[in-house]
């Protein structure tokens, strides 16, 4: 059984606003195949006390606001921890479709030699934004469930299977 930390970094947003958590949230509620912790890391100034609903999650809060590394450490720290394999990084406002999280428990099931999986992350206007060639330009489009080496790649965090 695949093991999985979904991490969500909100700043300035209670839990029940964030996009990221409403969509991964329901989505975990329906994988029956797969172990799937939630993992929350407030930077806000404030506590959310909302998360109090939802008392199968882990919410830490730090109004010191360390940044996003910090609190990417604290989710691997914490999926160490529980002894969760794969960590999955969101953030507060990442869209997810509805099949996102199903998508990426048989992408780690089908390719256990792989150790990270980066999604397909595309700007209001239909143009990519991740992953992009580093060196040169991207003159198509990458191929969906395609392999591709990491060195030649930008990506941003969002989405990311590590």
């Amino acid at each position: 059984m695949i093991s999985l930390c979904c991490a969500i970094i909100l700043y300035k947003m209670r839990l029940d606003e964030s996009t990221a958590f409403s969509a991964i949230h329901t989505q975990a509620l329906k994988c029956k195949d797969a172990n799937i912790h939630i993992f929350i890391y407030d930077n806000s100034p404030t506590s959310d006390i909302t998360h109090i609903k939802y008392p199968y999650i882990h919410y830490q809060h730090n109004a010191d606001n360390p940044g996003l590394g910090y609190a990417y450490n604290a989710a691997a720290q914490y999926a160490h921890q529980e002894h969760l394999e794969w960590l999955l990084l969101l953030d507060q406002d990442t869209n997810i479709p509805d099949d996102f999280l199903q998508k990426y428990l048989k992408a780690i099931h089908n390719n256990t030699n792989i150790k990270l999986f980066v999604p397909h992350v595309f700007q209001s206007n239909g143009q990519e934004l991740s992953p992009l060639r580093r060196w040169k330009a991207q003159s198509k489009q990458l191929i969906t469930n395609q392999t591709y080496p990491i060195k030649q790649y930008l990506l941003i965090n969002s989405g990311l299977c590590i």
